[in-house]
């Protein structure tokens, strides 16, 4: 008998469409072993081990080794196989053996071992599949059996893979968690407690924190009160207090620059409690007008400052911008010396810096 190769890859596309559906008969192989290549011996036995007929693909294979040294190609292949199937069939084995003798514990009559099947005799695919079937139906009746009478044991055969347990005598679900006496004792009394009314101000003389958090802050956490009102009518008083008279060695003796007007003050102020400190907050932002008088001619000399940032970051030196003269009345010229040394650079300059100074200092105080 003589087999082409390309019946052979027929047959092998078949296999890969749908192995379910391809009855190959082991004898075949038999029949040819020595006439085809080891590559049919291959596929043949691969077709055989997805239609789970592992016996027959072990005999097939052991005619694939035959095949490959008459070739001088290599068995490694085929060897490996031949392993795999050969534990298949032991594991089809034992299964077997498990499910007659849990059969016989519980009463029931043992399955009938079917004769040996002759490797040369293929099987029907209709009674395969419902010789799978069978298996399966007995394996699920089996793990859904009903309660032992006998014994009244609390679990079936199956709900220890369920997630049962048993917890004082009950059967309840695996997360159901039973604290240890150890666990008891590290966790405390947690039983529920009535809240009784506590008087306000005896809590508040009890209260160790100076009154610096309310009532109902005890644990010190954090809490924020806002001073904004406060923080700018305080700095508006400090900067309109602003004054510098120029010295004796100046041009000007006895001229007197000061702050004659907040004409904007933006910012917040706030100041936060968490446990037991203190911690003070504000950033502001003014535009002031200053005058500066000159008395022995009488001239009046006006103009604006503005310091962009006042935040506890300036760490007491504080940035002046936008530096504007507006008039100088009749002193012309003669006056910008003056202003850029009493106004700009110093005295006026440096005296708004105490005050801010001495507000930061008033404010966290407070």
């Amino acid at each position: 008998m003589t087999v082409s190769f390309s019946s052979l890859a027929c047959l092998h596309t078949h296999v890969l469409q749908s192995a379910a559906k391809i009855k190959i008969e082991s004898r075949f192989c038999v029949l040819v072993r020595a006439r085809i290549s080891h590559k049919a011996f291959w596929r043949c036995g691969q077709a055989l081990d997805a239609l789970q007929r592992h016996a027959d693909a072990l005999e097939v294979y052991e005619g694939g080794v035959l095949a490959a040294k008459n070739a001088g190609a290599s068995t490694k292949a085929f060897q490996k196989e031949m392993e795999k199937c050969q534990q298949k069939i032991e594991e089809e084995q034992k299964l077997l053996e498990t499910t007659t003798a849990s059969a016989k514990v519980d009463g029931a009559t043992p399955p009938e071992t079917a004769p040996a099947r002759s490797t040369a005799d293929p099987i029907p695919e209709s009674k395969a599949t419902n010789t799978v079937k069978s298996t399966s139906e007995k394996k699920k009746n089996e793990a859904g059996a009903t309660k032992d009478s006998s014994s009244n044991k609390l679990f079936t055969k199956s709900d220890h893979v369920r997630g049962y347990k048993i917890v004082n005598g009950k059967k309840t679900s695996y997360f159901h968690n039973e604290l240890s006496e150890d666990a008891k004792k590290l966790i405390g009394d947690i039983a529920p407690k009535k809240l009784e009314r506590v008087d306000v101000e005896e809590e508040k003389k009890n209260n160790s924190s100076d009154d610096k958090t309310s009532v109902w802050n005890t644990a010190g956490t954090w809490e924020e009160r806002d001073t904004s009102p406060w923080a700018k009518e305080t700095l508006t008083q400090a900067l309109l207090s602003a004054e510098y008279s120029l010295p004796l060695s100046s041009p000007q003796p006895g001229a007197v620059v000061k702050i004659t007007n907040v004409k904007s003050l933006n910012g917040h102020a706030s100041i936060a409690s968490v446990r037991g400190k203190r911690r003070y907050m504000y950033e502001f932002s003014t535009t002031l007008e200053w005058e500066m008088d000159i008395p022995s001619d009488g001239n009046t000399c006006t103009g604006s400052i503005e310091f962009p940032d006042i935040d506890g970051t300036c760490d007491g030196e504080y940035e002046m911008t936008n530096y504007t003269v507006k008039s100088v009345g009749t002193a012309g010229g003669a006056a910008k010396h003056l202003l850029d040394r009493f106004v700009k650079n110093g005295g006026l300059r440096d005296v708004l810096t105490e005050k801010l100074n001495e507000w930061v200092t008033l404010f966290q105080s407070t």
